[in-house]
C-alpha cells in the first residue's frame, strides 16, 4: 500500500500508528517495538521532510511544561524521523536522519504534545525499535537553567546530557557540538576565571545576557575565559 492506496483497502494496514489520527502514544513509555510491515505508506511528505519513501509508524507524545522528549531510533533500520506540528500538517517542521535521534525541548508553560513519523527509507518491512526519554532537562541545558557556578571551585558532566541549540552568531567562537549554560555572580574588584580541565575540544563563549544572539568574548586555545569586575559593584555573567 503506497501512498495513493485507499486506507479503506482491506489489503492494507489500519492498525495504530498508520496515520496520525491513530498515532501511538508513547507519552509514558521508555522503549516500544514493532515491524515495519504492520504500517502502511500513505504519508507522502513535503517541504521539509527527509527523502525517504517506504513504510512509516506514526507515534505521539504529551510533554509537560519545560520537559524535554526525545527518542532514539534502535533496530539499525535505515529510517528518517520526520516531526509535524498536529494531524493537518502536509509537511515536517524537522527531520532527522543520521543520527537517528530527536528530541523536542516544551518552552511554554501549559503541555505540549507533539507528532512525529518514524518512516523507512525504502521497503514495507524491517524491525522497528524505539526508546524514549521524557523528563526535566539537566541543569545547564539552555541560558534561563544555567548552572550557577558562583561558589564553586569545579563542575564536571557529560555533553551527552545537552544538545546543540545555540548557534552563535557574530564575535562567537567556531563550534558546532552540545552547549552547556554556566552563570557566575562576580564581586566588584574580582577576577572570575573558567577552563576546561578534561581535553575536551570545547569553546568557551561569554554572552551579556540569555536574550544575547552574539557573543561578548571567546576562546578556544586555550579553552579558558578570564572577566575582572571592574564595574564597581557585583556584575552577573
Amino acid at each position: 500500500c503506497d501512498g495513493f492506496a485507499d486506507t479503506s483497502d482491506p489489503d492494507c494496514p489500519t492498525g495504530p500508528g498508520t496515520t496520525c489520527a491513530d498515532a501511538i502514544d508513547v507519552t509514558s513509555l521508555s522503549t516500544w517495538s514493532g515491524n515495519f510491515s504492520d504500517f502502511g505508506d500513505y504519508w507522502s511528505g513535503g517541504w521539509a521532510c527527509g527523502g525517504a519513501g517506504g513504510s512509516e509508524a506514526w507515534c505521539t507524545a504529551t510533554v509537560a511544561p519545560g520537559d524535554i522528549f526525545a527518542g532514539t531510533e534502535t533496530s539499525l533500520s535505515d529510517v528518517v524521523i520526520e516531526i509535524v506540528g498536529s494531524c493537518t500538517a502536509s509537511t515536517c517542521s524537522e527531520y532527522e536522519d543520521e543520527p537517528e535521534t530527536w528530541s523536542y525541548h516544551n518552552e511554554t508553560t501549559s503541555p505540549r504534545t507533539v507528532y512525529f513519523i518514524v518512516e523507512r527509507y525504502s521497503g514495507t518491512s524491517g524491525a522497528l525499535s524505539l526508546t524514549f526519554t521524557n523528563e526535566p532537562p539537566p541543569d545547564g541545558y539552555d541560558c534561563p537553567a544555567a548552572i550557577d557556578v558562583t561558589g564553586a571551585s569545579s563542575w564536571t558532566g557529560s555533553l551527552a546530557d545537552y544538545q546543540n541549540d545555540w548557534a552563535g552568531g557574530y564575535s562567537c567562537g567556531s563550534a558546532d557540538g552540545p552547549d552547556v549554560w554556566c552563570t557566575a555572580t562576580v564581586p566588584a574588584g574580582n577576577i572570575f576565571t573558567i577552563a576546561e580541565t578534561l581535553s575536551v575540544d570545547v569553546v568557551v563563549e561569554r554572552v551579556a545576557s540569555c536574550a544575547a544572539t552574539t557573543c561578548t568574548a571567546y576562546s578556544d586555545s586555550p579553552e579558558s575565559l578570564a572577566w575582572f569586575n571592574g564595574t564597581g559593584s557585583s556584575a552577573t555573567l
